[in-house]
């Protein structure tokens, strides 16, 4: 599956929702941009219904900071330390009311109004912020939004040129501009401006300014260059499946449907691609509508934040997600960027409820639906809502093995390991026949007593993926709780760790065999660093335990099996531990 290739970002778990006016206050991260604002994370709310999403009750009674500057700004500053970024907008804002030439005030009013989505207000501050001759990074944007929707290119023009000069805003600010040019009938200046993109990237070309070069040459008719761009595009290594997306689209729209063809098949599963060639055939694809002068600066913008080359300022990135769906209310892919941000982050609820809303007709709405049941099975949100999630997208897309796969891991999350079994074995039948793949279905075995088969599928497993560390572990962990081929066992586990030696419960494990093995000194070693790289794992913890018995360390055994019973083990585990305990104390 795409994935975002973004580092976690502080957010907060006010609720924002985006509607079709753009994306209203609903839910909302927390950004920091290296100024002024510090953000504390709060806990996610309940989940909701996916047809019941509404704004959550902010309960900060406003009469409480209406009439006081001092109020209304430590509001702001506790309503930030507390996650709700909509509060602190109004009330560092009401605070700027009554001290209009407090530059700080002014600062942090825009700051929280932007990154809270309420663009207007935001763009309003900013002009305050321009008159009083005080700089901050950022400040261009809101406004440049509403002129590009105003689709005044002249206005819009200036305010991106304004832009270009702030380092933090550059290429969206050359995106908008190129635009701008070519909106006014300036295509060829437009495709020149692009070039800009590139100016600090060492002579590389970048997937950003090519395929908008390619987008803007055909909204201009040259569709030599356009399909000379995108083919260069499609040419690249490792490139993001919305931006083959978006130059398969120019293929179709110029009369090479030969290559179009070619790269959707090349697509993944997650993708319908049966269904996209025959809207193709039938003249119903989206794919053949042309982007508009604003959906295409809201794709340069999504463009260039999973660009590699541009190497994007995390934060900021997200913002600029933000303001591409606000540009362009359609942009099925900002918001899935977006929403997988807030997964990322652990604020799973939240992410769920944004990958609800890309509609069924959309082309990634396979790619959101399985990433909303990998969220669930993640989280502690409803898993039976994954389960029927899962379930409604086979009842369309019966033949897609990613969703049968998808299926096998939502099974055996909830226990169901003969459903795991099935499902698994429908997504290898249909193609997905991997070494990971097998590796589930492994497990899924194991966990019915399947004894035999199940060691064939490991072996299948590790035969073809022979680097998988975690099959090489689970597999020597398998052995060892059966007390059987421990040589064998400890040489798979030895291969895991070396790969990752800093995974503790691939230590664990080779602590564990070697303690099968009655290698007690080397157990030690192994189930003490263990312990070390996983402090609160009641496996690792009673492991610990036993080793120090076997040495004749009874006191530390039971201090570190009491240990164990903090880190709230198994039912079963628990009974086991409590077991040894008496025993030792008795004995004594």
């Amino acid at each position: 599956m795409a994935r975002v290739m973004m580092t976690r970002v502080m957010m907060t778990g006010v609720r924002r929702i985006m509607t079709a006016g753009g994306i209203q206050p609903v839910i909302l991260p927390v950004i920091l941009v290296g100024i002024m604002l510090t953000m504390a994370s709060c806990a996610n709310q309940p989940a909701q219904d996916l047809d019941d999403i509404s704004a959550a009750d902010l309960t900060y009674p406003v009469s409480y900071y209406q009439d006081s500057e001092l109020a209304a700004f430590m509001v702001g500053h506790f309503a930030l330390k507390s996650g709700d970024l909509t509060i602190a907008a109004d009330a560092f804002t009401q605070a700027l009311s009554r001290d209009q030439d407090n530059r700080y005030l002014l600062n942090l009013a825009f700051q929280t109004q932007y990154f809270s989505g309420d663009i207007e207000a935001a763009s309003d501050l900013a002009a305050r912020i321009e008159r009083s001759d005080d700089q901050i990074i950022l400040s261009g944007e809101p406004a440049t939004a509403l002129v590009a929707l105003e689709e005044d290119w002249e206005a819009l023009y200036v305010l991106a040129k304004h832009m270009v000069a702030d380092g933090r805003s550059h290429d969206t600010g050359i995106i908008m501009a190129a635009w701008a040019l070519a909106a006014q009938g300036q295509g060829d200046a437009g495709l020149v401006m692009l070039d800009d993109i590139d100016q600090f990237n060492d002579g590389s070309s970048s997937q950003t300014r090519l395929s908008q070069q390619a987008l803007l040459a055909e909204y201009i008719g040259n569709t030599e260059l356009a399909l000379a761009n995108a083919l260069d595009v499609l040419e690249r290594d490792n490139l993001d499946q919305n931006i083959i997306l978006d130059m398969v689209g120019v293929l179709l729209r110029n009369d090479n449907a030969d290559d179009a063809r070619l790269w959707i098949n090349r697509l993944g599963w997650q993708f319908p691609r049966a269904q996209m060639l025959a809207q193709i055939d039938a003249g119903s694809s989206p794919l053949l509508t042309p982007p508009n002068a604003i959906n295409a600066m809201a794709t340069g913008i999504v463009t260039s934040q999973i660009d590699p080359i541009q190497n994007s300022y995390q934060p900021i990135s997200l913002a600029r997600l933000y303001l591409a769906a606000y540009l362009d209310q359609d942009n099925a892919y900002a918001k899935y960027l977006i929403a997988e941000s807030y997964i990322d982050a652990g604020l799973i609820d939240d992410g769920v409820a944004i990958l609800s809303l890309i509609p069924r007709d959309n082309i990634w709405f396979i790619e959101a639906r399985m990433s909303m049941v990998s969220a669930i099975r993640s989280g502690e949100t409803d898993k039976a809502l994954g389960w029927q999630i899962i379930n409604d997208l086979l009842d369309d897309y019966p033949d897609n093995p990613l969703i049968w796969a998808e299926k096998g891991l939502t099974a055996q999350r909830n226990d169901r390991h003969s459903d795991a079994e099935t499902a698994f074995t429908k997504a290898i039948a249909l193609g997905l026949n991997n070494g990971r793949i097998l590796y589930y279905l492994a497990i899924a075995q194991a966990d019915q007593g399947k004894t035999e088969i199940a060691e064939e599928t490991f072996r299948r497993s590790i035969a073809l993926a022979p680097f998988n560390a975690y099959s090489l572990n689970y597999f020597g962990y398998w052995l060892i709780e059966q007390n059987r081929q421990l040589d064998e066992a400890k040489s798979f586990i030895q291969t895991a760790v070396d790969k990752q030696p800093d995974n503790g419960a691939f230590v664990d494990s080779l602590g564990w065999v070697y303690f099968k093995m009655g290698d007690y000194q080397n157990a030690l070693i192994y189930l003490e660093r263990a312990a070390t790289l996983i402090p609160d794992d009641p496996v690792i913890t009673d492991h610990l335990g036993d080793v120090y018995l076997a040495l004749g360390r009874s006191t530390e055994a039971v201090h570190e099996w009491r240990r164990s019973l903090v880190f709230a083990p198994e039912k079963m585990l628990k009974a086991k531990i409590e077991a040894k305990i008496s025993k030792v104390l008795d004995d004594e």
